[in-house]
């Protein structure tokens, strides 16, 4: 009995966790004025927020909300980086948005080919600019 009991509290930990991190994530999306939207990818789950055209992760948002790290898409885009290796990219399925190359740092993080190219001067990215505080 205190085994089953046990089990449950992780279990319901655990749900509690994935959950409050899902609406932590959307929250930091809707904050920067974003669209938040899940893919799956490589059997997980990619939370993404697509700020005015600019595409990041959604994680990314909320880790440099929260200030627990600066995730490597942001670090490299916010100091101008403007490539990314060939190992690093990833073509996604966004269903009604089509095909969407990325950029898929080690840590986790993610921007969009487009937005990482076309770098923070563009207009493109003017969004984006202004939810970074850039």
């Amino acid at each position: 009995m205190k085994k089953l009991f046990l089990l449950s509290a992780a279990l319901l930990l655990f749900v509690l966790e994935v959950g409050a991190t899902t609406t932590g994530q959307t929250r930091a999306c809707r904050i920067a004025g974003g669209q938040y939207f899940e893919i799956e990818f490589d059997f997980d789950e990619i939370g993404l927020c697509l700020v005015g055209e600019s595409l990041v992760g959604s994680r990314d948002l909320l880790n440099k909300n929260a200030r627990i790290e600066i995730p490597l898409s942001l670090h490299h885009y916010r100091r101008g980086v403007r490539t990314c290796t060939a190992a690093n990219m990833q073509t996604l399925q966004l269903g009604d948005l089509g095909r969407v190359d990325v950029c898929l740092y080690s840590d986790g993080s993610v921007i969009d080919l487009a937005t990482l190219l076309s770098g923070k001067e563009h207009n493109r990215n003017a969004k984006l600019n202004k939810a970074l505080g850039l």
